[in-house]
């Protein structure tokens, strides 16, 4: 039995496994090297976009490895990625909106905010949401897009 047939495969797998520690690396590294220059939250978006990147890179050499013809696998991708996208544009608005209120830096961790009657302390801001702790300890989420769309007050901001 000779091993010949296999060794794509093989070379696929060793491709995936090396990916992922070497995207790993390189983007606590990177990591590393900004997190002084930037906050945290801009530290933590720049290291995922690297991992993702580089990772997918070698995903991609995994799959030209096994045979995969990547001219029909990025059409069919761009297909479902359309789907997707019309399936999920409040994700996707919130996500956007994320990037927005990043940019204009108008929330920090700790601030007291108020929107659409809701007031509360910002104890996390994710992807998606931000959340609010409220004086009586319940937690709400906000959807990022609710913040682009309504006026938003930050009271930990003393008036300019």
């Amino acid at each position: 039995m000779t091993l010949t047939p296999y060794i794509p495969l093989f070379r696929g797998i060793i491709y995936l496994v090396a990916g992922f520690f070497i995207a790993k690396f390189a983007s606590k590294g990177i990591g590393r090297l900004i997190q002084r220059q930037r906050k945290p939250r801009y530290t933590l978006l720049i290291k995922k976009i690297i991992f993702y990147v580089i990772f997918l890179l070698f995903i991609i050499s995994a799959l030209r490895q096994w045979g995969f013809e990547l001219n029909v696998l990025l059409g069919a991708t761009g297909i479902v990625t359309a789907a997707i996208a019309l399936a999920s544009q409040t994700v996707v608005s919130n996500i956007v909106s994320g990037f927005f209120l990043l940019g204009e830096d108008a929330f920090q961790l700790g601030d007291i905010i108020e929107i659409n009657g809701i007031k509360g302390e910002i104890i996390s801001i994710d992807s998606l949401s931000l959340k609010l702790k409220q004086a009586d300890n319940t937690v709400v989420r906000i959807p990022h897009d609710l913040l682009i769309k309504n006026p938003a007050s930050n009271l930990s901001h003393p008036k300019d």
